[in-house]
């Protein structure tokens, strides 16, 4: 599964709380990401003029009804707004492994 394929249904707001299933595990947001993901849950919407939010199941609705936003089009969004999704990922990965590198024991 792609961001862009996850649903209404994938993000769980719970006393305040909000958690993204990502798989099967429920990843809990911190703020202010929490609030950006409430607001879009709300407010989401896509090109099309055809029904409304509580008709769409995707997170990230597409142009075309019944379809999602495609991948291409999150990443421009993202990178319009000063976000380098690929860029990120590769420092997230590189910083994880290290961690993962400090904390095994050197005889393994």
């Amino acid at each position: 599964m792609t961001i862009s394929q996850l649903t209404v249904g994938d993000v769980h707001l719970d006393n305040g709380t909000v958690a993204i299933t990502f798989g099967t595990s429920p990843v809990v947001l911190p703020e202010p990401l929490a609030a950006l993901v409430r607001e879009l849950v709300a407010t989401r919407r896509g090109k099309t003029r055809f029904g409304t939010p509580d008709d769409v199941p995707w997170l990230f609705p597409g142009g075309r009804p019944g379809h999602p936003l495609g991948d291409d089009r999150i990443g421009q969004r993202l990178h319009k707004i000063g976000i380098r999704p690929r860029q990120n990922r590769s420092t997230a990965l590189f910083t994880l492994a290290a961690d993962v590198s400090r904390r095994v024991p050197e005889n393994q």
